[in-house]
This record gives C-alpha cells, structure tokens and sequence, in this order.
C-alpha cells in the first residue's frame, strides 16, 4: 500500500506520483486539510471554496474507478502517520512543491516519516519542465526569459501520463469534505471540467489567441489558471493539445509559468523580497485610503476599476488589465506591489504564488527579467486600445452606461459627468511624475535611469 498524497494538483490523469504508485501497489489516495495553508493570508476565500468544490469532482474521481480520496485535518506529518498506520502503507508518494512554505512542509514530513521507517518521494509534475532541467550555456540558471523559452521550446516535453483505469478499494474512512461557500460564481469543478474547458477554448479561439488576448471584453483568452494553480488540469497535457492546435502563443504562456516557479525555485526569498535588492527599501506611500479606492474600484479611471470590479464579482480579472491595474497601484499611486499582490491573493481564484509574484515584481521593475521601472501604463490609452468600444468598461462600471465611448473612457471630459462615479483619485500626470522622480532619486546607481517609457 502507498498513499498518494494530494496537494496542488487535484486530477488523476498525467499524475506521475499516482502513475508510480499503481504501479507498485495497491493506492490508498489522500488529502490533508492543512490548518497551516488553509489559514494563510493568501489562501483567500474564493480559492478555499474553488478547493473544496475541487476535493469532492476528486473523490468522485476516484470513486469512478473504485476507490475514494481519505481526506484528513491538521499537521500532514501527523495526518499521514496515521495512515500509514492505519492501512500499513510503506510509503508516501506526492508531487513537488515549489513554494517555500511548501518546500519547509516536505521537509519536515520526511523527517517524520523517514524516522517511522516510511518512505518518502517527491515527483515531478506541476511544471512541464523542472526546475534544474534546463542551462546557460555557461551552466547557469536562466534569469531573463527569451532564452529561456528557446531552450524550453526546443526540449522534448515529457509524454502526459494516463489516469489509472481501476483501483482497489481501500476500506480507510474519511472525514467529511466541506461544503464549498463563496461570495462568487465558482467555475465547474473537477479535471473533466477543465478538460472540456481546454478543448472548447482550443476549438473557439484557437490560433486566433495571439490577435484576441489583449481585449477584455471578448472569450479571447482560456480561463484555465485556476484549473492549473490546483493542478486539476495538468499543464503538460495543456501543452501538448495546445501546441499541436498549433497555438505557439498560448504555449508560450505556459513556458511563462514554469519560468515563474523555476525562479522560486532558486531564489526562495523573492516570495517576501523584491529580486532586485534595491527595491526592498522603496519609499512607498503609505495612503490607505488609495488603497481602499485602488482595492474596491473606486479610483475614477474606468478601466482600472473594471478591473478591480471583475476580480471582486468573479474571483478572475483579465490578464491585460491585471498588468493595468498594477502598474497604476504601484506607478501612479506608488503604493508598495506586495500589498497589490495580497489584495489579489485574497480575491483571484488563480492566486498561485509563482505567476502572482512574477508578475507584480515584472510590472513594478524590481523582479527578474522585469519591464524597466519607467515603464508607466496610461489607463486611459490603455482603456482605449484595449477596450475600444468600452463594452468592458461598461459591463463592470455600469455608472457609465449613458456616456460616449469617448466619455466612458475620460467620464471627467463629459459634458454631465455621472454623478455617482468617483472623480479621478490623482492626476495621471502628477502620480506618473511623483514616481518616477522618486525612483530615480532612490534608484541612482543601481537602475539604468532611461527616458520616460509611456503605455
């Protein structure tokens, strides 16, 4: 018997831990509800309640081929003695993490098995190529994508695994999974969802992706992160339909994930630090009531609150305004990224840490491989070209549903602005200026101090 325990990754095809262990033995698979995740400050309540939906399409999963998932609560070390005991399992398979709080977890279940005689092994399988997997030509790790998504595009990406057919029962009872409860509309549960999610998106938008992906207010792109963030839709079998769909761009955007948790991978510390050393000091303002108005879309640029409207009626906000969004926090408000990145933490039902704190460091200037910290995003122009039309502006700021197009995007120029609409927070000038002279001032010496690059 080995006990195949499940984390982020809540599917039984392409499984490698679950493929490895059937073929061994008898499976005996499990969950632990884990106080010290479920608790976390970025394990926000849309993600728990999308996780429990997730938990009971697994067991039923499982239950479709025999067997059912044991779940249980508290310390994984203690939760997975007891199964090992309870079932006399000689092992325990699971698949890699790559957080840090993840990683420290793992550890210290080793040692508590391995100290009980209980064999312990991680495998691969949330990334479509390892960390370590891939080099500099001088045998380093790569710190700037283009090359390495060349190398990761040349790679030969391992063949996804086929879920079992049938398990044995096991006879180990379970505690009860609870109900999902959330304050948002939860995507269909379980990897057949995703499944289909992935085949409809490839059928529908298919190798238009590249032209689609930037226009908010279209299906233009896979609504698929959070199928991926829990592992319930493998990225390597997301990879392979899609890149024999012939959808480079898409796959692209996979290679984009593994880089993010390569980089966590080697540098642990940028999940609480910037990468770049000087930016851990950054004057930022502290401004609450910025960050109220910025948090629960209030700050009088439309696509900006779109956005935020988005993430907080739906748990998802598109990708081209998360990079909006975030760069007017961080530039024009200058308030500090990781409060950014907790708000989304704490609202997206994709939180997954990797992508989530790539892509704030990316956009502020202080990650690896970032756009350059004079890289300021004009909502307004952005609004304009992104959302030409102003259908997505309007579906989530329905103040602005009489005005113009030209007006839904500038509601200060109209000739009756709404008047149940916020008036612009700061001026896109003042709060562009306010950051880049403070960033200069703070960065000299350590930030190439480039002409103004305006979006």
């Amino acid at each position: 018997m080995i006990l195949v325990w499940h984390r982020a990754d809540l599917r039984t095809h392409d499984h490698p831990a679950l493929h490895a262990a059937a073929a061994r033995g008898n499976v005996l698979p499990c969950f632990v509800l884990d106080p010290n995740l479920l608790n976390m400050p970025y394990s926000g309540q849309p993600r728990i309640a999308f996780l429990y939906s997730n938990l009971h399409a697994l067991n039923a999963s499982y239950q479709a081929i025999g067997s059912s998932l044991a779940v249980r609560a508290g310390q994984p070390e203690d939760a997975l003695l007891e199964l090992a005991r309870l079932s006399g399992a000689t092992a325990v398979y699971a698949l890699r993490s790559y957080e840090p709080i993840g990683r420290a977890r793992d550890e210290r279940v080793r040692v508590a098995l391995q100290s009980s005689g209980i064999e312990f092994k991680l495998l691969d399988g949330d990334c479509i190529l390892e960390p370590g997997s891939l080099k500099t030509l001088s045998g380093g790790s790569y710190r700037v994508f283009t090359p390495f998504w060349r190398n990761w595009a040349a790679q030969t990406h391992p063949d996804p695994l086929p879920a079992p057919r049938t398990l044995e029962p096991h006879g180990i009872t379970s505690l009860e999974i609870p109900a999902p409860v959330a304050a948002v509309p939860l995507p269909e549960a379980g990897e057949g969802a995703a499944l289909e999610r992935l085949s409809s998106f490839i059928r529908t938008v298919g190798l238009h992706y590249d032209a689609w992906r930037n226009l908010p207010a279209i299906m233009g792109t896979s609504h698929l992160s959070m199928y991926l963030h829990l592992g319930i839709l493998s990225p390597r079998v997301a990879a392979a339909r899609a890149g024999a769909a012939g959808m480079t761009a898409w796959v692209r955007e996979l290679c984009w994930r593994d880089y993010y948790r390569h980089i966590l991978w080697d540098e642990p510390q940028i999940a609480a630090s910037a990468y770049k050393p000087a930016w851990n000091d950054f004057p930022w303002r502290d401004a609450p009531d910025d960050l109220t108005a910025w948090t629960t879309g209030n700050t009088g640029y439309p696509i900006v609150d779109a956005g935020m409207r988005q993430m907080l009626t739906t748990g998802w906000m598109h990708n081209r305004v998360r990079m909006i969004v975030a760069s007017f926090m961080t530039k024009h408000l200058m308030l500090d990224y990781r409060t950014g990145e907790a708000v989304f933490n704490e609202h997206l039902l994709d939180g997954d840490m990797a992508a989530n704190n790539g892509g704030w460091q990316w956009v502020t200037g202080c990650g690896v491989d970032a756009a350059p910290y004079f890289r300021v995003f004009n909502p307004v122009t952005q609004g304009e070209k992104f959302d030409a039309d102003a259908k997505y502006i309007k579906l989530y700021v329905p103040e602005l549903e009489g005005l113009s197009v030209r007006e839904a995007h500038q509601p200060w120029t109209a000739l009756r602005p709404p008047k149940n609409y916020a008036d612009p927070i700061v001026p896109l000038g003042v709060g562009r200026d306010r950051f880049l002279e403070t960033a200069k001032r703070h960065l000299k010496g350590a930030e190439p101090l480039e002409p103004r690059l305006l979006e």
